[in-house]
Order: C-alpha cells, then structure tokens, then sequence
C-alpha cells in the first residue's frame, strides 16, 4: 500500500515553517492559476459539504490570516493541526472528522488533506494578491517582496 499524500506531505514538510509551503506556490504559480487552484480544490470535497466551502474559508481567514504568531512560528503540522480544528467547527464533520487525531486515520487522509489544501491555496492567492497580506505573513512574492 502506498502512503498518502497527507501522510508523506506530514513526513517530509511537517517541521517546515507552513509560510514556506505560502511562499512555494506563490513563487510558482501565477495569481490567475491559484485562484483556479483555490476553486478547483473547492470542487473537490465531497458534494455535502459543498454548500459549507465559503463559510469556511470565511472561519480560516478570521482565525488565522491575521494571527500573527501563527504566521511567525507555525509548522506545516501545526498549521493542519489549526486548519483542521477550524474545519471542525465550520463544517458538518460529525462522525467524520471530530479531532486532528480522526483527521490522521487513514479513512480520512483524503478530506482532511483536500481541508488543508483549500485552505493553504486560498491563503497563497490573498498572499500573491495583497502586498501587506505577504509582509504581514513574512513571505516574498518575488526579489522585492
């Protein structure tokens, strides 16, 4: 069997700092393709919870795209870790995801990385698209930031 992407994403990147991974799809992917990432992930949880996608990005963005300990310190762990509790309270996970620990079960690596992903891609576009966003996160865009 072969690992997950959650679990070889957590493997390999989980110590970095989670402003690396913004920065990586900011440095090489065009504005345009990551607000197309940041739909198409949208489309790609299941179709119940579809109608929750905004109101979740909505939650992401109030917990954590003004936090700035979050953007100072946190790994790429840590960062699902918080993604996944801010899922957990924005989204009908009952009996599906109701902790980072249900997010870790295999059965789950699938939506917990799709919940990651949304959210980390829409974080890169509001980065590649905002100036004081990316200062604010400590990333760089390009050679003057």
């Amino acid at each position: 069997m072969s690992e997950s992407q959650l679990s070889e994403f957590l493997r390999t990147a989980g110590h970095r700092p989670y402003r690396e991974l913004i920065e990586y799809h900011i440095a090489r992917q065009s504005t345009h393709k990551l607000a197309e990432a940041a739909l198409g992930e949208g489309t790609m949880v299941p179709w119940r919870l579809r109608p929750f996608v905004m109101g979740y990005i909505d939650a992401i963005n109030a917990k954590l795209a003004y936090d700035k300990t979050f953007w100072q310190t946190a790994t790429c762990r840590e960062a699902f870790d918080a993604i996944i509790g801010v899922g957990i309270e924005a989204l009908p996970l009952k009996g599906t995801i109701d902790s980072v620990e249900a997010a870790l079960r295999a059965e789950n690596h699938e939506l917990s990385f799709q919940l990651f992903q949304l959210a980390t891609v829409n974080f890169a576009y509001s980065a590649s698209t905002q100036r004081a966003q990316r200062k604010f996160m400590g990333i760089r865009k390009g050679l003057f930031g």
